[in-house]
């Protein structure tokens, strides 16, 4: 009987060309894990910008900027007369 020859081992999954490659990809850290957002109060200028945010052009009746009154208005200033001392 004869033998058929062998064919060399080849490993089924092959090895990275350098050995200096396969260390860096194996010490490798993972990123730390990020920090939560902090919980955004519910006020009227969060509320607003989400709503914007949810549907853009579109304007929601409910939650209109209004001011609350009109902007303050400066007295005209009138030139005061010179200081005059008693003597």
């Amino acid at each position: 009987l004869q033998k058929a020859p062998r064919a060399p081992l080849v490993p089924a999954r092959p090895l990275p060309a350098s050995p200096a490659l396969r260390q860096a990809q194996g010490t490798r850290k993972p990123n730390p894990p990020q920090k939560p957002l902090p919980a955004d109060p519910l006020n009227r200028t969060s509320r607003l910008a989400s709503a914007s945010a949810r549907a853009p052009g579109q304007q929601e009746a409910g939650l209109r900027l209004v001011p609350l009154r009109p902007a303050p208005k400066h007295p005209h200033q009138v030139p005061r007369p010179p200081h005059t001392t008693y003597t």
